[in-house]
């Protein structure tokens, strides 16, 4: 893992609503995601290993990560989902000090912001 994605980082409820409001989400949708839907999210980034839970819900369980690809400001990650009973892959972005992913319905950007 590139040294600018470890780390723990926390959603940013402002800046993903900003940017969601860019993309066509239905009002439904819309309503639901501005009911406090962003902004708990913590991810953590260590060589090998990560974690993301919500932080007033859980505590972190780290697991393992593998790299697919490194690009220059950006890691695709694929990592096992124990929910699904299945692997996926992500891609993360570091941009000006914020961490991001897409979303997989709209492909909005969700941020994230360095605590630690």
């Amino acid at each position: 893992m590139p040294d600018a994605f470890i780390g723990k980082w926390k959603s940013d409820e402002a800046l993903t609503l900003q940017d969601m409001n860019k993309y066509n989400v239905t009002d439904k949708a819309r309503k639901v995601l501005e009911q406090g839907m962003f902004g708990r999210l913590v991810v953590i980034f260590r060589k090998g290993e990560g974690a993301s839970y919500f932080e007033d819900e859980e505590t972190p369980v780290f697991e393992p990560y593998e790299i697919v690809e490194v690009g220059d400001n950006s890691v695709t990650i694929k990592y096992y989902v124990d929910v699904l009973k299945d692997y996926m892959e992500r891609t993360w972005y570091v941009e000006d000090n914020l961490l991001y992913t897409r979303t997989s319905k709209w492909n909005f950007k969700e941020y994230f912001r360095r605590v630690e």
